[in-house]
């Protein structure tokens, strides 16, 4: 291509561009570990048995490390694991994964998954002593996990994590900190901790708001759930069908004699009866959606029964950690890209025409011949 030829056609520039573009994000995106039930790739590393970690880790990313059931990882004071690739914990309901302290006398940072983490998981662990689980930006899967005696269980910050069927307990602040994120909050326990069972947190206007159905949320010191942030930019919080340690329901706003709820927290419709009781108890009166973290992937599941451990055969069925997965087989932009690629030729391609179509020849006098 000479330089006239750019020069004539500039959108020549766009197309090159584009098209480098187009090459380097596919290539990109067959090299990420895929999102979704576990590593569909060989993990970087694989963790069992005892592991001591006197410094903190990092899990950079490309990289991905599989923990297997049975494994305990005991963590020096003040060291975390920092997850900026995918970590793959998945234990086993007789065979837990453990994250704990070295030593008695000391403390622990956290497990920290990072805005470039993605497909990460937690199943099945213990998780104790430390300062807990930290979501920022990143949407890791937690489920059957048990999060007890940390500074908070579970912080998570602009996330839109699935936390579910996890039991957080004796935690010395909150069992669960949320900040300005739409995660999903269900079927979990939530009790005896020394703050909040739950603080919501939100200073901006958000588009979406966490959900909280359909938990056990009692005997926790401060609120069951606190909703805190100005009222001229927060909504109430979804907080339906929870079991808050009442037949009456909620106390404080509420008026019952159950864990306390702040005046933004929509608490209606409450369960009469700690959900996992009985069985033969149905507390699914609707759907929950999960958002992908592109946004651009919506799938329905009906709630499973608490108890129920079951697979499912069937995502319409029931929801469960397992049959969760986001598809990122396209990546978000693309729509507009791909219409700007095809912009750009249709602008070369119609400026040419016009070239070929409306020659002009001058003689040397510059007066127009044909």
């Amino acid at each position: 291509m000479t330089e006239q030829t750019i020069k004539h056609h500039p959108m020549m520039y766009l197309l090159i561009i584009s098209t480098a573009f187009l090459v380097l994000q596919s290539s990109k995106t067959m090299a990420n570990t895929s999102v979704g039930c576990g590593l569909q790739t060989q993990p970087t590393e694989t963790w069992s048995g005892i592991i001591i970690i006197n410094e903190t880790k990092t899990i950079r990313i490309g990289e991905s490390v599989l923990i297997e059931p049975g494994t305990v990882v005991k963590l020096c004071e003040n060291t975390s694991i920092n997850v900026r690739g995918t970590l793959i914990a998945e234990g086993e309901e007789d065979n837990m994964i453990i994250f704990t302290h070295n030593n008695s006398n000391e403390h622990w940072g956290n497990i920290n998954f990072e805005h470039t983490s993605t497909g990460s998981i937690l199943k099945y662990c213990t998780v104790e002593h430390g300062n807990g689980i930290c979501c920022k930006r990143s949407s890791p899967i937690i489920s059957y996990c048990i999060i007890s005696k940390n500074r908070d269980g579970i912080y998570i910050y602009d996330s839109s994590s699935l936390i579910t069927h996890n039991t957080l307990s004796y935690n010395y602040n909150s069992g669960i900190l949320c900040r300005a994120s739409s995660a999903i909050i269900s079927y979990n326990n939530i009790f005896e901790n020394s703050g909040n069972g739950i603080t919501y947190i939100l200073r901006r206007p958000s588009k979406d708001l966490p959900k909280m159905s359909y938990n056990n949320i009692h005997n926790n010191s401060g609120y069951g759930i606190n909703a805190d942030g100005s009222t001229l930019v927060l909504r109430k919080v979804n907080a339906t069908h929870n079991w808050w340690g009442s037949i009456d329901g909620p106390s404080g706003v509420a008026g019952g004699s159950g864990d306390e709820v702040s005046k933004h927290v929509d608490y209606n419709e409450w369960e009469i009866e700690e959900i996992g009781k009985n069985k033969d108890m149905d507390p699914c009166h609707e759907n929950i959606t999960i958002v992908s973290e592109s946004g651009s992937n919506n799938e329905s599941f009906k709630a499973d029964d608490f108890n129920n451990t079951s697979t499912p055969n069937n995502k319409n069925d029931q929801l469960y950690p397992d049959d969760f997965q986001e598809e990122k087989s396209f990546i978000p932009g693309f729509e507009a890209l791909y219409l700007l690629v095809i912009v750009g030729i249709f602008s070369v391609c119609l400026r040419k025409w016009k070239i070929y179509s409306h020659q002009i020849i001058y003689d040397d006098k510059r007066r127009v011949i044909t």
